[in-house]
């Protein structure tokens, strides 16, 4: 069920930044990307549109989730972080910002 989530929130996501200003069809199921081992709770989402990454915080799993977009496929997780929140991609610094709300800390990767 998660998966399905994380691809709609995924779609439309990506529908607000290509729509165009004229009625465009529906909607529609382009790709789904497995993320094996993550469960429970996830949070915020942010793109990296140079890089095509897209960066998921897995609250449930204390883990940052980073996909390549060009490949449909989980690339790192990045393990020991504390409840993470909100995660903030900086294209000038390409730097990736992680707030961790069960250690009060932003980790910057």
């Amino acid at each position: 069920m998660i998966k399905k989530i994380f691809l709609l929130s995924f779609a439309i996501g990506l529908a607000a930044l290509t729509a165009p200003s004229q009625p465009s069809a529906p909607l529609r199921l382009l790709h789904t990307i497995p993320v094996p081992g993550v469960e429970g709770r996830i949070d915020h989402f942010d793109v990296d549109i140079a890089g095509q990454r897209l960066f998921m915080s897995a609250l449930g799993n204390n883990t940052l989730e980073v996909f390549n977009l060009s490949s449909n496929s989980l690339i790192r997780t990045i393990h020991g972080l504390s409840e993470p929140q909100g995660v903030s991609y900086a294209r000038k610094s390409n730097c990736i910002f992680v707030a961790n709300g069960g250690d009060g800390t932003v980790r910057i990767f």
